[in-house]
């Protein structure tokens, strides 16, 4: 499935930022390069997590695996093109599954863990899922059950895979030359992921092998380096796994050591027993990481690299790991529809604790960086940023939203139009939503969120999805959700209500009813807060700002 147009794919191929090379080219590259040398390991509590002994395989296990499985999955009917929803943890079977869904030429769509069946509906009838691939229980929750009732509803679901059935389907024979003949192309689209916004239910971003080659390499520029132990904390799911993990492990061929979910403790032992070289974390787990005991104790003498992203950290963070153990953290900007900015170069001095959420302004016309940081490929990214009447603003101090053209921004949402429509502009810049201010002319602080969502934990949340589904609750007439600051998780989502005259609601009255829902548990609000009315601007939009003040003041 090739998205994008011809003239699109000459100049990024002109211009050096794309090649004919594809995820499992350099995957296979690897392969013959390393093929004894360990390239993937369970997370240590994978017995808890997903009922099997966690395992460490070398390259040449690892092709074996995929292409076996590529072929079983031929065999059972998946066709090019077809699309495959994966719901699997950070564990090994889920990176074989990414590698041989493409291998056979199909499409992988993954999805986190906490989805649910309103999720798991959406997302199959958006991509007319051929193929659901997950596991039976996790948590308590009977995901396998609640799939096989969707597929009486949904008609293109043929197939449903377990994860015993897919360590079953990793054993056999490959045959070779049919996989050869399906090998994908640079500019065919390898992953749909999705992302949560203003919108009601989540967006489908397909992304090309050439999108996340161009992505990963804005982390190489960093300081991922050649055979690097690569710890893998977040979900593989979306831009922070993928971008940030997955790729700079297969352009590194190095070590990926997975994760899941996030245990302190556990995260010690990996970093110590395996040497970790570069790993990231979100602002809370590093402020908990810092607080951890005996954490000065902690040898991170092999790490070479931490990145950090979903919120600024603070300057107290990144002081003390300077302190600590003389590491700079590296703040990252980034989207599932492909935008990335990095903080971590030579800021012309600036102290470490002041670059919190400052980033080089990568794509301003006239500014140029060192060669290391930018080279060929960067440069073909594109930025400004714009005023409320789609006005560019250059000014030092001046305030705009972001808005980003370049090798890394997929084509469009899946099967969306109309929501291309208002997210690109007639030039095509993908409107980011997000407000910057510009600092000495070259550099861009984040200043504001103009989307609509709560980032919980490093996930974001679309309010409007969390307003509805509260809505719906017989005695509530009106609901606001809001963000409210949280130590650990950066932010949770609080609810503002009105009721029907005389009655009383509680949180747990609320989240009693929105366990019918059937959405997400990390979706819930976690404060609710009844008010008389809920203050709305004078074209009827709900201000929220005035809602988050009074969060902010309770």
């Amino acid at each position: 499935m090739i998205l994008y147009n011809t003239e699109t794919i000459k100049y990024y191929n002109d211009v050096g930022a794309w090649a004919d090379i594809s995820l499992i080219d350099l995957f296979k590259d690897n392969v013959r390069k390393y093929e004894g040398e360990i390239s993937l390991i369970d997370p240590i509590n994978k017995q808890q997590i997903a009922g099997f002994k966690p395992d460490r395989i070398t390259y040449s296990q690892l092709e074996n695996r995929v292409d076996v499985l590529a072929t079983n999955l031929i065999k059972v009917g998946i066709k090019k093109d077809d699309v495959v929803v994966v719901q699997l943890p950070n564990i090994i079977e889920l990176v074989i599954a990414y590698l041989a869904i493409t291998s056979a030429g199909a499409i992988i769509s993954p999805v986190p863990m906490q989805w649910q069946r309103n999720e798991l509906s959406h997302v199959m009838k958006q991509t007319d899922a051929k193929m659901f691939i997950g596991m039976d229980v996790f948590k308590s929750y009977h995901l396998m059950d609640v799939v096989r009732q969707l597929q009486s509803e949904i008609a293109c679901l043929k197939y449903i895979v377990s994860l015993d059935e897919l360590r079953r389907m990793t054993r056999g024979e490959a045959d070779i030359i049919s996989l050869q003949a399906l090998r994908p192309q640079a500019n065919e689209v390898f992953t749909i992921q999705w992302t949560s916004g203003t919108e009601a239910q989540a967006k489908a971003c397909p992304l090309t092998h050439n999108n996340q080659i161009f992505q990963g390499r804005c982390y190489q520029h960093l300081g991922v380096q050649k055979r690097s132990k690569i710890l893998c904390l977040p979900p593989l799911v979306n831009a922070s796994g993928m971008s940030a993990f997955f790729i700079p492990w297969l352009l590194s061929a190095g070590s990926l050591i997975l994760h899941h979910p996030f245990d302190l403790d556990i995260f010690v032992q990996q970093v110590t027993a395996e040497k970790i070289n570069y790993f990231g974390m979100v602002p809370a787990m590093l402020n908990m990481l810092l607080k951890y005991p005996s954490s000065e104790n902690l040898d991170l003498s092999s790490v070479n690299l931490i990145v950090t992203g979903s919120a600024s950290p603070s300057g107290w963070s990144i002081k003390e790991f300077k302190q600590r153990w003389g590491m700079d953290i590296c703040t990252i900007y980034g989207m599932n529809e492909g935008a990335v900015f990095a903080s971590m170069i030579d800021l012309d001095g600036i102290p470490s604790e002041n670059r919190s959420g400052l980033y080089p302004w990568w794509g301003k016309k006239g500014t140029a960086w060192p060669s290391e940081i930018t080279n060929q490929s960067l440069s073909a990214i594109e930025s400004k940023l714009v005023d409320d009447n789609d006005e560019e603003v250059i000014g030092n101090g001046d305030i705009g939203e972001l808005k980003v053209k370049g090798p890394g921004i997929f084509s469009g949402y899946y099967k969306r139009p109309d929501l291309n429509n208002k997210v690109f502009d007639d030039d095509g810049f993908m409107k980011t939503g997000d407000i910057f201010k510009i600092i000495e002319d070259k550099y861009l602080i984040f200043f504001d969120r103009s989307k609509d969502i709560i980032v919980r934990g490093g996930v974001n949340i679309s309010a409007q999805e969390v307003e509805n589904a509260v809505l719906r609750h017989p005695d509530i007439t009106d609901t606001a959700a809001v963000p409210m600051q949280d130590n650990k998780l950066g932010e949770k989502v609080c609810i503002y209500i009105v009721t029907r005259s005389g009655k009383s609601i509680r949180l747990d009255d609320v989240l009693l009813f929105l366990r019918s829902s059937e959405i997400a548990i990390y979706k819930y609000p976690e404060k609710v807060v009844i008010v008389d009315e809920i203050p709305r601007t004078p074209t009827g939009k709900i201000n929220k700002s005035i809602l988050k003040k009074r969060i902010s003041k309770a």
